[in-house]
């Protein structure tokens, strides 16, 4: 006496069954199948159109010998995949901009730091040195630099402070990360404009 059977064997077996024989040897396995695909209450033309159906829309299968790049490539050319969002594509959004901008402006801070220990070190190395410092400071690409600088300096200080708010677990909703954010845009502009303004009067006085 033969043992019964799982409730999974049983499954494969009455659902092999109802397909064709050709469709069962190219290697299909009937216990995959969902049962609402395959009923016995079809006819014998209804499953056979059915399991064609599911034989067809099968994913293709990797090259079992690979032979080349060539083969490769060609495997993947015919398998469609969807595209993923490009910049040409994507509408940009505050959020996106404000973090793009934030790690802009560390690598900025961080350009400024050099030009800071340029500045001490000629500094301390004696007047002709720090003339020199000045000097190149004083020119149109020093005061565009310092610009630069001083705007990525407020910009990082504003909208970390905004990024330790939002490790307290407050102003995480929509409205609020876009409010946090024209605030951080508005009060760096501010903060970059005083700072020039007081510069620029100690500069002529």
């Amino acid at each position: 006496m033969s043992p019964p059977l799982t409730p999974l064997e049983g499954r494969s077996k009455s659902l092999a069954a109802l397909l064709p024989r050709c469709h069962i040897r190219q290697g299909c396995d009937a216990s995959l199948i969902p049962l609402h695909r395959i009923s016995p209450s079809r006819p014998a033309s209804s499953s056979r159109v059915a399991a064609s159906r599911l034989h067809e829309t099968k994913p293709q299968a990797m090259p079992a010998d690979e032979t080349g790049r060539a083969q490769k490539g060609a495997w993947m050319k015919s398998v469609e995949r969807p595209l993923s969002p490009h910049l040409q594509i994507y509408r940009w959004q505050l959020t996106s901009v404000m973090s793009i901008l934030h790690r802009a402006a560390g690598l900025a801070l961080t350009a400024g730091a050099v030009l800071l220990v340029w500045w001490l070190v000629a500094a301390a190395s004696g007047p002709e040195a720090y003339a020199g410092v000045q000097n190149f400071l004083g020119s149109w690409v020093g005061v565009a630099l310092l610009l630069g600088w001083s705007a990525a300096l407020f910009y990082h200080l504003c909208n970390g402070i905004r990024h330790l708010t939002w490790d307290t677990g407050h102003a995480l909703d929509l409205r609020s990360t876009y409010i946090g954010g024209w605030v951080v845009v508005i009060a760096a502009a501010i903060l970059t404009a005083a700072a020039w303004a007081a510069g620029i009067a100690h500069w002529v006085y």
